[in-house]
């Protein structure tokens, strides 16, 4: 068996175009073998990654919750510890939140399609299912905003790289062309 047998991945013409589509053949069979890989990507991928995530983010909960009481410290300093503790909490919500929100549409449709609706789909039902998986992949641009908009810090950050990029590409643009 060499490489190109093991691959999943499939160039199809339908219609006079080309497209990739997953096929398991002619090693596995397609159907079980299709429904075992996604029941494998949702455990492993999905759950166990959302637990990871829900663990660790609790016990940095936990640590917030425990830290040092500031005794000695005014209570100026003291309001401004629990406010950013408080933030970081919300962005700890939020980024949980939004992970499971946008993953969930998919992987609920992705389970109803092979063992549910038995590998069928109504147009409309194709369609809602684009849609859930542009929800999923929106997931990595939506967690810098959430960034941008509950911290300060980062949006200075961020104002800092823009602005840094924005004057190297202006000092590029003014250099002579017999330079370049």
């Amino acid at each position: 068996m060499c490489l190109h047998d093991c691959t999943t991945a499939r160039l199809v013409r339908q219609d006079n175009k080309l497209y990739c589509s997953f096929s398991w053949a002619p090693e596995f069979d397609k159907q079980r073998t299709q429904e075992r890989y996604v029941v494998v990507v949702s455990v492993f991928l999905i759950f166990l990654l959302l637990c990871v995530v829900l663990t660790l983010y609790t016990f940095i909960l936990k640590e917030l919750k425990k830290g040092k009481p500031l005794e000695n410290g005014a209570p100026a300093v003291k309001r401004q510890r629990q406010r950013e503790d408080t933030a970081i909490e919300k962005r700890i919500v939020i980024i949980v939140f939004l992970f499971v929100l946008c993953i969930t549409p998919v992987t609920v449709l992705a389970l109803l399609y092979y063992f549910v609706w038995d590998w069928h789909l109504s147009c409309s039902m194709n369609r809602l299912f684009s849609v859930a998986k542009f929800i999923f992949y929106s997931n990595a641009s939506l967690n810098p905003w959430v960034y941008v908009i509950l911290s300060e810090r980062y949006r200075q950050g961020f104002k800092a790289l823009t602005s840094c990029l924005h004057n190297e590409r202006v000092k590029t643009n003014n250099i002579e062309m017999n330079v370049l």
